[in-house]
């Protein structure tokens, strides 16, 4: 199998029918499947996927165990060659993830793939940052980079300055949109499950890159992320 498709629920029933029915609409040429690991919800999710997502692999948890352990779940069933760590509160569009898995096939040293993400109204969403540092807290915390978008130092943890328009490789790709090498997982480990929301990708991302592999963006592929759906 290519690619295992692995989604972390947490009462977004409705979200993440429209994220279920983009991916199955819009990706072709792959072999896939898609794993749900519901974190007991209790807004009807699982038997949405039941009654309207036969073919999904769902996984239902006795409590909310976090995004890392979910994740970490599916990773443990997951069949594919790839894992794409996707949210709920996403649309794929026009092949993304057959996109991706191309992008990664022709670079097997890069670990971890994130792509292009854009907002409902399909503006730029920010994604990739630098590694945490007290440098980049402090201009974060002052907001600045919201003044000066285009200063590479004002905007260096999130990198406001670059428009995400070109392949290069990055520190930290946001875990909305994450497709691994399940060899480097094998070799590297799953995520720290010691996060239990947020964090979770920079310390993987961090890890790759301490075993020597690669961490890329490309711009080939695209998706919509709506943000923020379980966290609040």
């Amino acid at each position: 199998m290519d690619v295992s498709i692995v989604i972390v629920n947490w009462n977004t029933r409705d979200i993440l029918s429209g994220c279920l029915r983009s991916i199955y609409e819009q990706t072709n040429g792959l072999d896939f499947e898609v794993i749900v690991i519901d974190n007991a919800s209790t807004d009807g999710s699982a038997e949405m996927i039941k009654k309207g997502f036969s073919q999904v692999v769902l996984l239902e948890n006795l409590h909310n165990r976090g995004f890392a352990a979910a994740n970490n779940q599916g990773i443990a069933v997951a069949k594919g060659r790839y894992i794409l760590l996707l949210n709920s509160d996403t649309v794929v569009l026009d092949n993304a993830i057959k996109k991706t898995v191309d992008f990664a096939d022709a670079h097997p040293e890069v670990a971890l793939v994130g792509c292009r993400v854009l907002n409902p109204d399909r503006s730029l969403q920010p994604t990739c940052f630098k590694y945490p540092s007290i440098l980049n807290m402090i201009l974060s915390s002052t907001y600045l980079y919201k003044l000066f978008p285009r200063s590479r130092f004002f905007g260096r943890e999130q990198m406001t300055w670059w428009s995400r328009d070109d392949v290069r490789e990055v520190d930290v790709v946001t875990g909305c949109f994450m497709l691994v090498r399940r060899e480097a997982i094998e070799k590297v480990g799953a995520m720290d499950e010691q996060f239990f929301m947020y964090g979770e990708e920079t310390d993987w991302c961090y890890r790759f890159k301490q075993m020597g592999w690669k961490v890329m963006f490309t711009p080939k592929a695209e998706i919509i992320h709506l943000g923020g759906q379980s966290s609040k």
